[in-house]
């Protein structure tokens, strides 16, 4: 006769085991390794690496949302630290092109440089942001 609970089956002379399907069985001494630790280190591992890819994965499209503003502040820092006086409007900020409009370089009532569209073609490498032309009308 055997010792074990109901629903569990005897496998050997001393062990009892609970069979969930067909070819998958539990023993107890794997059911109580289960209940103490429910998330594996690999899980846990799987689960950080997530957290941590979807944090990057929001701050990425942060910055990409607000190239804008970043570009803007970026530009007026530079033109403040060489004494120019401009004024301009970003258009549009991309990956490879920037388009600026309505560019009024020094004195607005006797400007040095007028420009109605100015567009500047870009790589980013390794070693960071590099200009590769410019093309200006107006």
């Amino acid at each position: 006769m055997s010792n074990c609970p109901a629903g569990w089956k005897t496998a050997h002379a001393d062990t009892c085991t609970l069979q969930l399907k067909a070819d998958f069985c539990i023993s107890p001494a794997m059911e109580e390794e289960i209940a103490n630790d429910p998330v594996g280190r690999r899980s846990r591992f799987r689960l950080f690496g997530g957290i941590l890819l979807i944090l990057i994965l929001l701050g990425l499209i942060v910055l990409w949302v607000s190239r804008t503003t970043l570009a803007d502040n970026f530009v007026k820092s530079q033109l403040e630290q060489m004494d120019v006086t401009a004024s301009y409007e970003i258009a549009e900020i991309g990956l490879r092109k920037q388009v600026i409009r309505n560019l009024v370089i020094g004195d607005p009532q006797r400007p040095d440089l007028t420009a109605e569209l100015v567009e500047v073609g870009n790589s980013l490498t390794l070693g960071g942001v590099g200009i590769n032309w410019v093309s200006g009308r107006g």
